[in-house]
């Protein structure tokens, strides 16, 4: 359950041809849409291959999409295949919303019909790509394609906009988001109640429908937990509140605890990174941050990387340190891993975090043995 955009099709009644014309436009949509979707791709960093967050989201099969750049904020993958349809398409074998209907109704039989884009967005700014792009097969196919979902007429207005600026052309609002057009459609099909009731089941929810369903699973989180999660593309941490500075504050007092060493025996004096990581030159440190994300299924954005990437040939070994350490520092719980990884993605938070291991004081972590055995691990791959 959660926040969804959904297409449904009928593609015995779409030719191949008018198939291949839509999903050229959609890859249109892609390329030009302001905030640059993103899906996983490898990635060589140091020698070491893992998957990243690429804005290479077309393959030769298909296209692929899960967040944006912009936000850096990710759902679950939604892919759009380049094949589909038949070469002697066929009419259309009835009322397109009435087999939708009847799809969900026992025996539910909707054998014919495929759900496309059908994934959650869970409402991250992607969402609003994904209903362009449903936008438009209803449009170019309105025999054949009915999109629906969890969006808001507003939402559909905004999603236009987009259309029209990049296609050059008016792209309908969609049925589910006219209810007056949707009821008329309906009319030679139901009457009085029955109507108003199909209309409710086909009209879209709007994200409040689909927000409910994620507080209720648990999928969506608290608003401390989303104001974590958005630092991710935080440039500029006085923006932060306090409690999210003070979680990587306290992260950095978990890293310290993990892996810092005393400089001498004095307790007041300062801790300071191990002695194993000081010997790491900008490459080899970039190995084990590379080696520690794999190891701790930490992913990143192809930004990230490049950002890291040059901060090597910079010789930038403050920062280099201490991501190193804390590519190493497995978080379970997921605000521990977004704040990790929000000091990765982040230059802002990134230099805030450098900054604090110097004053932070420690804090002790949970699985001390397991975090400093993987420490050891990623040195070992250099």
């Amino acid at each position: 359950m959660g926040i969804t955009i959904s297409v449904v099709v009928d593609p015995s009644c779409i030719s191949r041809t008018a198939w291949s014309q839509v999903y050229e436009e959609t890859l249109t949509l892609l390329g030009q849409w302001p905030d640059p979707p993103l899906r996983p791709a490898y990635r060589e960093v140091a020698g070491v291959e893992l998957v990243a967050y690429s804005r290479a989201v077309a393959e030769p099969d298909a296209w692929h999409v899960c967040g944006d750049a912009n936000s850096r904020l990710f759902a679950e993958s939604i892919e759009l295949p380049r094949e589909l349809g038949v070469d002697q398409p066929r009419e259309p074998p009835g009322e397109l919303l009435l087999r939708v209907l009847e799809s969900w109704r026992p025996p539910g039989d909707g054998e014919a019909l495929e759900w496309l884009l059908h994934r959650k967005t869970q409402g991250k700014p992607f969402h609003l790509l994904v209903l362009a792009v449903a936008m438009l097969i209803e449009h170019r196919l309105p025999h054949a394609a009915f999109a629906m979902g969890d969006f808001s007429r507003q939402e559909a207005r905004q999603a236009q906009t987009h259309l029209r600026t990049i296609l050059g052309e008016e792209i309908s609002l969609p049925l589910a988001a006219r209810p007056k057009a949707l009821a008329d459609r309906l009319q030679p099909h139901f009457a009085g109640e029955a109507l108003g009731d199909a209309v409710d089941e086909l009209v879209c929810r709007g994200p409040l429908a689909g927000l409910l369903i994620s507080l209720f699973d648990g999928s969506l989180g608290s608003y401390e937990r989303q104001e974590i999660e958005r630092a991710v593309a935080c440039t500029d941490v006085s923006s932060l509140d306090e409690l999210t500075r003070n979680g990587f504050e306290f992260l950095i007092g978990q890293a310290k605890a993990v892996f810092g060493e005393w400089s001498s025996d004095d307790p007041g004096d300062p801790i300071a990174y191990p002695d194993d990581l000081l010997a790491l030159d900008a490459h080899e440190l970039l190995q084990v941050i590379a080696m520690g994300t794999k190891k701790t299924h930490l992913r990143l954005t192809e930004m990230a990387w490049d950002d890291l990437e040059h901060a090597c040939a910079n010789e930038a070994l403050d920062e280099l340190r201490l991501l190193a350490l804390l590519a190493t520092h497995p978080t379970s719980e997921l605000v521990a891993h977004q704040l990790r990884r929000a000091v990765f993605e982040s230059p802002a938070i990134r230099r805030f975090c450098t900054r604090a291991w110097d004053t932070i004081e420690i804090a002790v972590p949970r699985n001390y043995q397991f975090q400093a055995r993987l420490f050891d691990e990623a040195c070992a791959s250099t």
